[in-house]
């Protein structure tokens, strides 16, 4: 390898990390903070706490705590489909669909199939921002 060329891959190491790399930088804050939320079942299920939230943030959480899931336990995929969450909230397949949509629109959540979502990692802390400022 010439100087160059192990300057550009040192270069391209500090700029260019996976989405797991971002999120698992900030792993154990985001964890605290999803679980004052919600909580992941050893089933996979998820279960958030505050039913009052509006559902597209209840879509929100359920994609995140799966997401961050998946990183702590391989066991779990971090992708939902839409009867997941459906079934883990209660409510009709296609308004978790229109939630999911609108989440997906946000730069929130990810589509990876039909009918088939997961959080977008380098939002995550946004999402949690948007959170806190709703509570003041």
């Amino acid at each position: 390898m010439t100087p160059d060329s192990r300057k550009i891959e040192e270069l391209r190491r500090k700029l260019i990390v996976s989405k797991d790399q971002l999120a698992g930088e900030q792993l154990e804050a985001l964890v605290d903070k999803a679980s004052t939320y919600c909580v992941v079942d050893d089933g996979g299920t998820v279960h958030v706490r505050d039913r009052k939230l509006p559902k597209g943030k209840q879509v929100a959480l359920s994609l995140i705590a799966r997401f961050l899931a998946s990183m702590l336990d391989q066991t779990f995929s971090p992708t939902l489909s839409a009867d997941d969450l459906a079934s883990f909230l209660g409510c009709g397949k296609a308004e978790v669909v229109a939630r999911a949509k609108e989440l997906v629109d946000q730069g929130l959540a990810l589509r990876s199939g039909r009918g088939k979502y997961q959080a977008n990692p380098v939002r995550i802390d946004d999402f949690f921002a948007s959170l806190e400022v709703r509570k003041e």
